[in-house]
């Protein structure tokens, strides 16, 4: 989901690349990632467009996922991680 994405015409002036998800913030996922450099309304926008999916998910009739298919090996994954104590985080 690219809500928060940079116009491409602000992108290209500032000499950035294409980056989903961070709303061309050059400092995502560095040091100087700070609350004080986000802009508040977008992030605003942004917390409500994925608490909408969460909500509108969470109480749906059908879900729209084969949970099925995204669990069936998951007993033989837990009993793999349990056998490898390295890969348990505390």
């Amino acid at each position: 989901m690219l809500s928060s994405t940079m116009p491409d015409v602000l992108r290209e002036e500032k000499g950035y690349y294409t980056v989903g998800g961070c709303g061309g913030n050059i400092a995502w996922h560095t040091e100087n990632d700070t609350l004080e450099i986000a802009d508040k309304d977008i992030l605003l926008r942004d917390i409500k467009v994925y608490l909408l999916a969460v909500l509108r998910n969470a109480n749906a009739d059908i879900l729209p996922f084969d949970w099925g298919a995204t669990t069936k090996n998951s007993p033989r994954r837990w009993r793999s991680t349990r056998s490898r104590p390295e890969i348990v985080s505390t």
